[in-house]
Formats: C-alpha cells, structure tokens, sequence
C-alpha cells in the first residue's frame, strides 16, 4: 500500500479514508477515519456532509 499525505482538517479527505479501510476490511481504522470526519463536522452543517 502506498501512502499518502492527506489534509488533516478535510471532512472529505477522512471519509474517503475510512471508506479505503472499509475495503480492506480494516474496521478498526475505517472507524477511526470516520469518527475524526464526525468530530470535524460543523452540527448546523451535519446534513450537508451527510448527503453528499
């Protein structure tokens, strides 16, 4: 696997993460990624993140 650099305050960026974990069956971390994406997200913005 390589790596990668990603942006640390991008809501996207831990998402998309956590869904690369997901993948290769890695839970632990794919939840991590989207329990920092979760933290990162604005409450009043929530639904906005949610469906894209």
């Amino acid at each position: 696997m390589h790596n990668c650099v990603i942006n640390a305050s991008s809501t996207d960026a831990w998402i998309a993460l956590g869904y690369c974990y997901t993948k290769k069956r890695d839970l632990d971390q794919a939840k991590g990624c989207f329990e920092t994406a979760l933290a990162q997200v604005d409450p009043q913005n929530f639904f906005a993140v949610y469906l894209r």
